[in-house]
């Protein structure tokens, strides 16, 4: 099963942690990145039409892409950020007043 999979497979188990530290901004930003995919499909088809183009939440049947890419996308830039972040090049601080 799956489970058993990810369970036995060090690289399975380190990107399944990875995905569920990140859930948060994965569901913040899965909407955006699948939006961004529509617009490069739409461009490299010549799709013009806008009312094709505007779908929510989707436009086209590409779920091999979207998924994969909706996941995968916000925690690459998480990832990033927070290695600019370690290095100084982000500086921003959390604050509630």
């Amino acid at each position: 099963s799956l489970a058993k999979f990810i369970l036995k497979s060090k690289k399975a188990t380190s990107l399944f942690s990875l995905i569920g530290k990140n859930s948060m901004d994965i569901m913040a930003l899965h909407f955006l990145v699948i939006k961004v995919i529509d617009i490069i499909y739409c461009s490299i088809y010549g799709i013009t039409d806008l009312k094709t183009m505007t779908k929510f939440p989707y436009s086209f049947n590409i779920w091999y892409y979207y998924i994969p890419l909706a996941v995968l996308v916000p925690v690459i830039i998480v990832n990033i950020s927070k290695v600019f972040k370690r290095k100084g090049m982000i500086n921003y601080e959390k604050r509630f007043d």
